[in-house]
This record gives structure tokens, C-alpha cells and sequence, in this order.
């Protein structure tokens, strides 16, 4: 499956390579970053695409003293990413967690992006060592419409989805690959970027998951310790988003959007920081 990203075959059907959503994801980093008092002065994206979220994070006041770097085995992403360069951003056609990168970071963000990778387990293990702290976009695939309506593999060979996860195999995977997870919450991504992209077929889906968010009951604990503040956290009949944030061994960045939920955002941490 790498192939479809490195022979172009992925931005032939992804031209944009979702940059559209990037301010969205943006926000949602930031939050769980200053929620947690984190304060770095390196993130690294590890999937950059066209490198439109780190272009995104670079201008926000909080993080104007970071150096950004993204990272991706695609020749026509890091094309695009390389237009967004300045002096805190920069951009690698590289595999950053190659065996002969030794570079680390105080945050690694992973963004929608270990649901495109075979080994994915193995990806999980190998981002432990590369930042203290791990946020994750995980999409939750899994949901009561999806069932219904058998379209796991539509967007196998169009988006690139090998893996199909629910909010409990999702955090699961984590715990199974090292990571304690220190903080999540889910996300409104659907509903939200309908606002910003808003179109006939997208106000006819929003439709159920407005009706669906209207009844939510909240998810498991997963052991999370929020550090700042509890952000209340969601689950609806339909896709979902988590985010969480943890220590030690854990690795978990960034969102979930919701099309009901449809995304997971998380924060770990490979050692525990004073934050």
C-alpha cells in the first residue's frame, strides 16, 4: 500500500491531500497542548501530507517559539509542504522513523495517519522513542451506520484505510503497543467542517449526527488522567473522534472528529514531565 503514496496514485484522488481540514485539526492540537500545560520547543508531524497543519500551528501565539518539522514518504505531499516553509517549518521526503534517523522531539504528532500503515503495530512501538509526548488522530471507522450499511472498504484504495477501529480497540492498541494514556476527548469534526465546507450531500449526512449527538452517553474512563480540566467527553450512535493525552510509555496525540464520533484525539508521553 505504500506505493499508492509514493507513485502518486493517492493525490490523484486526494488533490488537496485534505489541507482543508487542516485549520480545524490545528485547533484542536492547540487546545489539548495548552490544556496540559505542555510547553515544547520542537514538534514533528510524522504524515505531513501538504503540510498544512504545521503551517497552521506555526501561527499560533502559544507555539511561536517552536520549530516545527514534517515528515512524509511521499514526493508529491513534501512538493506541496515545501511551498508552506519558513524559518520554523520545515520539510522531509523521509521516513522519520528509519533506522538511521535519530533525531527526537518534545511532541510527535500523528494525524489520521497509523489506519494507512500495514504494520501499524509496529509503527505505534517505533513512535515511542522519537518525543515525550505522542498525539494521535485516530478515525473510528467502526459505528453503528457503517454496520448498517456495510462501507468499511469504500475508501480502501481511495483513502487509504488498511485498519478499522472502534473508541475501545482504538485506546486497546495503543495500551497493547507501550502506551499509557494521559487524556482524550472526542470531537465534532463532521458537524464542524460542514460549517466551513458546507455542501448539499454533507447537510443531508449531518442531519443523524446532529439527531445522534443529541443522545450521547459517555464512554469508558480508559484510565485517563486529565491534567487541567475534564473536557467532556462523548459517544454517539455513529463514527466517532477520541482524543487523549498520557505519560509514561504512551503515545496518543490528536482528534477524533465526530461524524457522530468519528475521530479519537489523545496525548501520551514516553516519560513523565513536570507539566
Amino acid at each position: 500500500m505504500d506505493s499508492i503514496y509514493t507513485s502518486g496514485k493517492y493525490i490523484e484522488t486526494n488533490p488537496t491531500w485534505h489541507a482543508e481540514d487542516s485549520p480545524w485539526k490545528a485547533d484542536q492540537i492547540i487546545k489539548i497542548i495548552c490544556n496540559n500545560r505542555i510547553h515544547p520547543q520542537t514538534i514533528a508531524e510524522i504524515g505531513c501530507g501538504a503540510g498544512a497543519i504545521l503551517d497552521e500551528l506555526s501561527k499560533k501565539e502559544y507555539l511561536k517559539a517552536v520549530q516545527f518539522s514534517g515528515y512524509d514518504i511521499s514526493p508529491q505531499a513534501v512538493e506541496l509542504a515545501k511551498h508552506k516553509e519558513s524559518p520554523s517549518v520545515r520539510f522531509f521526503h523521509e521516513d522519520l522513523l528509519s533506522g538511521t534517523n535519530a533525531k527526537h522531539f518534545d511532541i510527535l504528532l500523528a494525524i489520521d495517519v497509523f489506519e494507512h500503515v500495514a504494520d501499524y503495530m509496529g509503527f505505534l512501538e517505533k513512535c515511542k522513542a522519537k518525543a515525550d509526548y505522542k498525539i494521535f488522530h485516530i478515525p473510528l471507522d467502526i459505528h453503528v451506520s457503517s454496520v448498517l450499511r456495510n462501507v468499511f472498504f469504500g475508501g480502501r484504495y481511495t483513502r487509504g484505510h488498511l485498519h478499522y477501529f472502534t473508541a475501545d480497540s482504538a485506546i486497546a492498541t495503543l495500551k497493547d503497543t507501550g502506551h499509557e494514556i494521559l487524556y482524550y476527548f472526542y470531537t465534532s469534526g463532521g458537524l464542524e467542517l460542514f460549517k466551513q465546507h458546507p455542501s448539499i450531500k454533507k447537510a443531508i449526512a449531518s442531519v443523524p449526527r446532529w439527531l445522534f449527538s443529541k443522545f450521547s452517553i459517555p464512554p469508558q474512563s480508559y484510565g485517563c488522567k486529565p491534567v487541567d480540566e475534564v473536557i467532556r467527553r462523548r459517544r454517539t450512535g455513529g463514527a466517532c473522534n477520541l482524543k487523549c493525552y498520557g505519560r509514561k510509555p504512551v503515545e496518543i496525540y490528536f482528534a477524533v472528529h465526530r461524524k457522530s464520533i468519528r475521530r479519537i484525539l489523545t496525548v501520551c508521553a514516553d516519560k513523565v514531565k513536570n507539566i
